[in-house]
């Protein structure tokens, strides 16, 4: 099964989800579309902001790029 449209899909690998590599290129516009879309609610916002292998969120990941 291919995750290519899941928001909250992470790569097995290094934990990154789309949103991690989207604030690493500083795709802002991309950003927002996918939180227009998450629910704001206290499960999805903790599972949005899941740190990858190295303990970095996405919004540690914006703040470096």
């Amino acid at each position: 099964m291919k995750h290519y449209a899941k928001w909250d899909f992470t790569c097995n690998q290094v934990n990154y989800s789309p949103i991690h590599w989207l604030a690493y290129w500083n795709d802002v516009e991309s950003i927002n579309y996918i939180l227009s879309l998450i629910p704001a609610d206290k499960e999805h916002i903790i599972k949005m902001m899941m740190p990858n292998i190295r303990n970095i969120t996405p919004l540690d990941v914006a703040g470096k790029h």
